[in-house]
């Protein structure tokens, strides 16, 4: 497992309760960095900004679920992780309903319906707290200007490391075993 827990997972379920807000299709919600380019006129980027850790962490010394010899147990490195997540809405030429402020308050909005909260679940995800909509409308190109749109979110995370291990250090001759 990686830290946090699964992050495929909560990129899973972050974008799914994105998309579910924003109205957007899947392919027009990106994580920032994945060498694409933009997606159409109207689309939203996601990015970790910051993954600082939240009080201590800690070990847990488990059964291995399928033990084998020399991994019988496993320790499990875990903490929690508060991740500030940024969320940028460009929308092309929209207004109104479509606007990168009203798409980001409907993803605000869309954070407790259910579809989302299962989604959080199955990744581990707790949403803290949210920044409202900021307008960052700006020239795109000479003679062009794209409404835009960014809000934060500080968001939950469970992480944790597994590695396995065993009870017996070393074994000896006929019938010794040294812990």
């Amino acid at each position: 497992m990686t830290i946090p827990a699964d992050i495929a997972t909560v990129e899973n379920a972050i974008q799914a309760w994105i998309v579910a807000g924003s109205g957007l299709a899947a392919d027009k919600v990106l994580w920032s960095g994945q060498g694409k380019g933009r997606p159409g006129e109207q689309w939203i980027s996601l990015k970790f900004l910051a993954l600082p850790s939240e009080g201590q962490d800690w070990t847990d010394v488990e059964d291995a679920p399928e033990p084998q010899d020399g991994a019988e147990i496993e320790h499990r490195a875990r903490g929690q992780r508060v991740a500030t997540l940024s969320i940028q809405c460009y929308a092309g030429n929209a207004v109104g309903a479509v606007s990168p402020m009203m798409r980001l308050e409907r993803v605000k909005l869309a954070r407790s319906l259910p579809t989302a909260m299962d989604a959080f679940r199955a990744g581990g995800v707790g949403i803290r707290s949210m920044s409202g909509p900021t307008d960052v409308s700006a020239p795109r190109t000479p003679g062009t200007f794209e409404p835009r749109a960014v809000m934060s979110a500080r968001i939950s995370l469970a992480a944790e490391l597994v590695e396995t291990g065993t009870y017996i250090e070393k074994a000896g001759g006929a019938g010794t075993v040294t812990p």
